[in-house]
């Protein structure tokens, strides 16, 4: 068998503006002799200044072809070890029947390979700005198919922009990513098109044009409904959209498949007459509060589970994928399936239910008065009269943290204190105040049922405290039972 080897000028340089009717300016090269013929018939057609968008006439229009009974997942291959990807790979075919990867050609390894090997199929990744690992997956789709045809669902290009302009082939933003015009080649979806007229050009001159599949690109979902977005889908089969509720700024953190399925609603009706396959959802289990979305294992385990019975209904497009096996980026790490053992994190199917928050009263009845905030965002103390029909005296457990029920779902106010570096205020006379919710120890507090003192977590020994005549409560001191500081620092416990 002959394998092609494709050289580096299949990959436009990323800074090169080439219109769509200019001639390109290098010849198609190709280094196995036994397609000389071939190359030289490609590099004369270009030498005679045929367009480069002639090409596209070398997209096939198969379907992605797995079922909708078939569902995919995200996969980062965060080693260049063989046996340690077979073995996540292993581990993938225990629930999916596809992995969808942002890379094919991975350090010395074919995904497309392994896929085989592992029995599963593959969305195989094709990557735009990086000019050497595009030539790997150019090189590795093409050795991919002449091996394993009927392995590769799709190819798939990112058409993500990355802040700053710099790309990262590696990790898919999750976020919306600005998009530059797309009339330049050295914008993301101008280098994602000519990439992908690179893959059509080496499947021609290998001879395996016939077995390329469906072409796609991907983007998130507002991308595609930008005016940028929107001249795409005539350059690719297959529109490929990522949907993230937890970035969204709607309210979607306690009905995430709503908000799923409206947004893919939403891209249905704008391509009404496209293949559209859903390339990644998720929420993660852990990590930062954005746009007033908590991370939750509950809320997590429930979303894959909705999601799940929503593809068997044909949502999602085929072999939709859910986001990720296991991140390598620090920043998504916590949208993984599996631990950092790699054994699944919850099962698919069983998911558990998802509870309604309750609503806390923190009264000291010595005082007759309950934890509070008021407009300056201070904790303070008010009346209990009344306080089940005031939000600002109210306040929802989240694990170790208490934030205010007052505050807006995207401005989520957590109960904390903090001291400046080198303060030498003593934490006596520090304020309690509500902030921006982050998982540190600073806003971190345990209640003790026993004693019923809300101890903070950073300063171990200190319980928050009311004063007399102050209407600020402060930390001091934890007082041990018996002592008669006890009482300013009794806070029991009220739900409704």
């Amino acid at each position: 068998m002959v394998h092609t080897k494709v050289d580096d000028t299949f990959i436009l340089d990323a800074t090169a503006t080439t219109a769509s009717n200019a001639k390109p300016r290098r010849l198609v090269k190709v280094l196995a002799t036994a397609l000389i013929g071939v190359a030289a018939v490609v590099g004369t057609v270009f030498a005679a200044g045929q367009s480069e968008t002639s090409t596209t006439t070398l997209t096939t229009s198969i379907a992605v072809g797995a079922t909708n009974g078939d569902v995919s997942v995200c996969y980062f291959a965060g080693s260049n070890n063989a046996s340690t990807i077979l073995r996540d790979f292993a581990k993938i075919k225990e629930r999916f029947s596809a992995v969808r990867t942002f890379a094919t050609g991975h350090s010395d390894l074919n995904l497309i390979d392994l896929a085989a090997q592992a029995g599963l199929k593959i969305h195989a990744g094709l990557s735009s700005y990086d000019q050497d690992q595009g030539r790997r997956d150019i090189q590795a789709i093409v050795d991919g198919l002449t091996k394993h045809p009927n392995t590769v669902l799709s190819v798939t290009a990112n058409g993500f922009i990355h802040d700053g302009g710099e790309w990262d082939h590696e990790h898919e933003p999750a976020q919306r990513r600005i998009l530059a015009d797309q009339n330049s080649d050295s914008t993301a979806i101008g280098v994602a098109k000519a990439v992908i007229r690179r893959l059509q050009l080496a499947a021609a001159v290998a001879n395996v044009t016939a077995s390329l599949p469906a072409i796609a690109m991907v983007q998130t979902d507002q991308d595609w409904l930008s005016n940028s977005g929107q001249g795409v889908p005539g350059d690719v089969d297959v529109v490929a959209v990522v949907i993230q509720p937890y970035y969204d700024a709607t309210d979607a953190s306690t009905t995430p498949i709503q908000d799923l399925t409206a947004r893919w609603n939403a891209i249905v009706q704008a391509f009404p007459n496209k293949k559209i396959v859903l390339a990644g959802t998720g929420w993660p289990t852990n990590g930062p509060i954005v746009n007033g979305h908590y991370p939750s294992f509950v809320t997590a385990q429930k979303f894959v589970a909705d999601a799940l019975a929503w593809f068997s209904t044909g949502g999602g497009g085929d072999s939709p994928s859910l986001f990720a096996f296991q991140f390598v980026d620090s920043n998504r790490a916590n949208f993984g399936l599996v631990d950092q053992a790699k054994q699944w994190k919850f099962e698919f199917t069983k998911p558990m239910e998802k509870s309604v928050p309750t609503y806390l009263a923190f009264a000291n009845v010595d005082a007759k008065v309950v934890l509070g905030v008021n407009d300056l965002n201070t904790v303070t103390l008010l009346n209990w009269n009344g306080w089940t029909r005031d939000s600002n005296r109210m306040w929802i457990q989240n694990e170790d943290q208490y934030y205010s029920a007052a505050a807006s779902p995207n401005t989520l106010g957590c109960m904390g204190v903090e001291l400046l570096v080198g303060s030498h205020k003593p934490i006596s006379k520090s304020t309690v105040h509500v902030s921006k919710c982050y998982f540190d120890e600073t806003q971190s507090w345990s209640y003790n049922v026993a004693t019923k003192q809300l101890q903070h977590l950073a300063y171990g020994r200190n319980c928050l405290t009311v004063w007399p005549s102050n209407e600020y409560p402060t930390l001091s001191t934890c007082a041990v039972p018996g002592s008669p500081e006890l009482l300013s620092q009794q806070f029991e416990q009220w739900s409704m």
